[in-house]
């Protein structure tokens, strides 16, 4: 009995030391030096991605109406209108990054920015509008990114601004656990062509800000690893519960024991 506990406090005693080492971020931040040449991150459409386009003329409104495509969809019973106001058609970017769009049919959109798509949509429509200006707006409406593993919070998380790091995604997941391994996050990531690809990310390296990882994408997946003791923990726990069910007996029997033998 003696020999269990003994083995139940050094695990637990080599828990506390592991991770004390390895719950800090950025270990190296005092040397860390950014990359000045990189460009700006900006997020680029990709197959299966979901369009808001919605077309503006300053000088004269009612001359882009048939461009913003209205989608009216059908209200609960009982209310006074068979259907809705709408909310603006969203364009759903196929295999090979086209959208089908009012006027001037398919245009397509791959690997663009949002602000180079604007510029093309823009550009395609102006014949259509040569005495006048027209604005043009594209939002994406499913840019979610998901976070598995060792967190607080798991989950899939919509990002409004098109914008998000990795340390910014794992707050939004209430961070990682104590039993979650920092150094070995992985990111699983849906290329433009729809294949998928696999990255190992070290959180504990602050070089990990100039890694072309760090700015999440659209439907990208971060998986936090248990460390080695929490895999180890349900075997813990059980030896655990045995051993201290153990104890409970041998100190009931043994006071049992005692007030027989006092008699």
């Amino acid at each position: 009995m003696i020999k269990h506990f003994f083995y139940i406090f050094l695990a637990l005693l080599f828990m506390g030391c592991v991770n004390s080492r390895n719950v800090e971020y950025l270990k190296n931040s005092d040397t860390f030096v950014a990359d000045t040449t990189q460009a700006p991150y900006e997020m680029t459409i990709k197959p299966k991605d979901v369009l808001e386009i919605y077309f503006f003329n300053p000088d004269n409104p009612n001359s882009i109406e048939e461009l913003n495509v209205i989608e009216r969809k059908p209200v609960t019973p009982g209310q006074s209108t068979a259907y809705n106001t709408g909310t603006l058609y969203q364009y759903v970017v196929d295999n090979q990054g086209n959208i089908p769009m009012p006027v001037i049919g398919d245009i397509n959109l791959l690997g663009l920015s949002k602000e180079q798509a604007e510029k093309k949509i823009h550009d395609a429509f102006r014949p259509y509008f040569s005495t006048e200006d027209i604005m043009v707006t594209v939002n994406m409406c499913n840019f979610v990114v998901s976070v598995a593993g060792e967190v607080q919070n798991p989950n899939v998380f919509t990002i409004y601004n098109s914008k998000v790091n990795i340390f910014e995604a794992l707050a939004m997941a209430g961070d990682i656990m104590i039993t979650g391994k920092r150094d070995n996050v992985m990111l699983i990531r849906t290329e433009s062509d729809g294949t998928k690809s696999v990255h190992t990310l070290d959180l504990t390296d602050a070089n990990i800000i100039n890694s072309p990882y760090y700015n999440l994408q659209q439907r990208d997946l971060l998986y936090v690893e248990p460390t080695d003791i929490r895999k180890q923990d349900s075997k813990v726990g059980t030896m655990t519960n045995v051993v201290v069910s153990g104890v409970s007996i041998a100190v009931s029997i043994g006071s049992l024991l005692y007030r027989i033998l006092s008699n």
